[in-house]
Order: structure tokens, then C-alpha cells, then sequence
């Protein structure tokens, strides 16, 4: 009798029956009030929003994280928060949780862990405070990719999509720039050394692109110049070896 879920809305805070004849004995603290029954589910949504975004913040950072977990709960908080009003204010508290969280991974070198909290966090805000975790996920897939394609025989694909990745959310970062042209040209000795000419013809071709692109935000960079010209001899040795072999 006390109260019971709508069986319409999961997400909906337990609310008591409107013709519940023994509502005051079951809730003393809400006997009396003309209100009751609306307060009692205002302050059941809002003891739910707490407990959900207590419970995502735990599950991102327990050991290990369960990071489909707390999306689910970060998103049901959000639920709770548009009814209660409180969407805004809901979705910064849940940025700044996330970005310290993320933060505390990179500076102990959990690059994947810092990249997988702040992506978790990504699907679960609006548009409106992506701005705020984009510059910080950026950074973290740089430096992943930084430091993996330092990585003595490590293979560049992966370290090349974090860089790319991490120029497409944050097109002003000289940093992820210059690395990705690096790495992409190493990906293209890869492609060479595994046989595959036309692999490396393709991936220069992004090179040049990429770093072209690149000195558009810094035209006066003379590293990113550097870096643009030698991948743009690459490339045409490349196409006449191409060329003269049909591969």
C-alpha cells in the first residue's frame, strides 16, 4: 500500500497510491501536509538521484571499473534530475566526477583507463558539456598514442586512430598534429615492409593530408612543414615505385 514503482516508466521515482487510505500511518514524516504524496515522491527522486550518481562515480572508479555499469546509472540519474529540474546542474556535477576521476588515471600513467572513463561519460551528457570533456579525452588518446607508438616494435594502426581521433575533437592541439604525421609515416614503413606498397601509398596519402591540414591551424610552424615535406617526397617515391611495378 505504501508505494509502488510505475510499471510504465522504470525510471519513475516510487510514488504512493493516490486512494492509499493509510498514507499517513505508513509515512509519519509526511502525515498531515496537503502536499504529502507529491513530496514523498519529490524526495524519493531526489534520494534516487544521489544514490545514482554516488553509484556511477563508484563504479568508475572500483577495481577493476565497470564502465557499462556506470553509464547505466549516470544515465537513470539523469532520469531522475529532468523531473526534478535539476538536468543542468546534474549533467556539470557529472562532468567534473568524471573528469577528476579520468584525470587521477592519467597522471598515474592509466592512459586506457582515463580514455575508457571519459568515453563512458560521453555517452551519457548532452552536447552542451561535451565541449568540457572533449579537451580531456583529446589529451588522453594523445598521449596513449604518444606513448604506444614509442613502444620498441609496436604496431602503429592503433596509435595512429588515437592521434586521428584525438585532432578530430580537438583540431587545435599542435601536439596530436605533429604526432599523427610522425606516426603516420611510420605506419607507411610498416605498410612497405610488410609487402604492401599500396598500403603505404595510402596511408602517406593520409599523411600529407593530415599534416596539410594541420598547417592550416599552424602555418608558420616550421617542425609541421618539416614533417608535411617529407612525407610529400615519400609519397611521390612511393608512386613511382607503384607506378613502375603495377602494384
Amino acid at each position: 500500500c505504501r508505494a509502488r514503482p510505475c510499471a510504465a516508466d522504470p525510471g519513475a521515482a516510487p510514488v504512493c497510491e493516490p486512494d492509499c487510505a493509510r498514507f499517513d500511518e505508513l509515512n509519519p514524516g509526511y502525515a498531515g501536509l496537503a502536499d504529502g504524496r507529491e513530496r514523498l515522491a519529490r524526495d524519493a527522486r531526489d534520494l534516487a538521484l544521489h544514490a545514482r550518481v554516488t553509484l556511477g562515480h563508484d563504479q568508475l572508479r572500483a577495481e577493476p571499473p565497470d564502465f557499462d555499469a556506470a553509464a547505466a546509472s549516470l544515465r537513470r540519474a539523469l532520469v531522475h534530475a529532468r523531473q526534478l529540474g535539476r538536468y543542468r546542474q546534474t549533467q556539470a556535477k557529472i562532468v567534473g566526477l568524471a573528469l577528476a576521476t579520468a584525470k587521477d588515471a592519467h597522471r598515474a600513467g592509466l592512459l586506457s583507463r582515463a580514455v575508457a572513463t571519459l568515453e563512458a561519460a560521453r555517452t551519457v551528457i548532452g552536447a552542451n558539456e561535451r565541449p568540457r570533456v572533449d579537451g580531456q579525452l583529446a589529451r588522453a588518446l594523445a598521449d596513449r598514442g604518444i606513448v604506444e607508438a614509442n613502444r620498441e616494435g609496436s604496431a602503429l594502426d592503433a596509435p595512429a586512430a588515437d592521434l586521428r581521433r584525438s585532432v578530430d575533437l580537438s583540431p587545435h592541439g599542435r601536439r596530436a598534429q605533429l604526432s599523427l604525421g610522425i606516426v603516420l609515416r611510420g605506419l607507411a614503413l610498416q605498410r612497405w615492409g610488410s609487402g604492401s606498397l599500396s598500403g603505404a601509398r595510402t596511408v602517406l596519402e593520409d599523411a600529407v593530408e593530415a599534416l596539410t591540414a594541420a598547417l592550416a591551424h599552424f602555418p608558420d610552424d616550421p617542425e609541421i612543414a618539416e614533417e608535411r615535406r617529407r612525407a610529400q617526397d615519400e609519397l611521390d617515391f612511393v608512386r613511382e615505385q607503384f607506378d613502375e611495378s603495377g602494384r
